[in-house]
């Protein structure tokens, strides 16, 4: 068995946060789209793993 790890994590949070996580661990926005009830979804990482922030659609 390979080593123990978590592959995404999902996080209600503003979109800007995207911008600060690539700043400050050097990652890239890996996909981001609409999602459910209106949302958006930015999906921000490297390229082994990411963490999945989702803004709903009343949140500015």
């Amino acid at each position: 068995m390979s080593g123990l790890r978590i592959e995404h994590v999902n996080v209600t949070a503003p979109a800007r946060t995207a911008k600060l996580m690539e700043a400050l661990f050097g990652w890239h926005i890996r996909w981001q789209g609409a999602a459910r009830n209106g949302g958006h979804t930015i999906h921000v990482g490297s390229d082994d793993h990411y963490v999945a922030l989702y803004t709903g659609r009343d949140v500015h």
